[in-house]
């Protein structure tokens, strides 16, 4: 898991504000170390080295527990290609 950074507080819409410590992509699933699941990254804003980053989650009840807390953006799962199809002639059958 990479590290984000911190997360600073709460906004009046709901949001979590974190300072990160490099600039994540949008739409990144946010968790915790114990892999709890805080939301998704909707807003990247202020300086590029130390910027600040929004955290939308759909619940919007529970994101004060994570004030103070360390956040990390899990490794994204790759999709496992489907096997290639065969063309051309059928193999023959013995």
């Amino acid at each position: 898991m990479r590290r984000l950074g911190r997360a600073l507080h709460v906004t009046p819409r709901g949001n979590l504000i974190a300072r990160a410590d490099h600039v994540p992509p949008l739409g990144a699933p946010v968790v915790t170390r114990r892999r709890e699941r805080v939301g998704v990254i909707v807003d990247v804003f202020g300086p590029a080295d130390k910027p600040y980053v929004a955290i939308r989650d759909k619940s919007r009840h529970h994101l004060e527990r994570f004030v103070g807390k360390e956040l990390f953006i899990p490794p994204r799962r790759r999709r496992r290609r489907p096997p290639r199809r065969r063309r051309g002639r059928p193999r023959r059958r013995r």
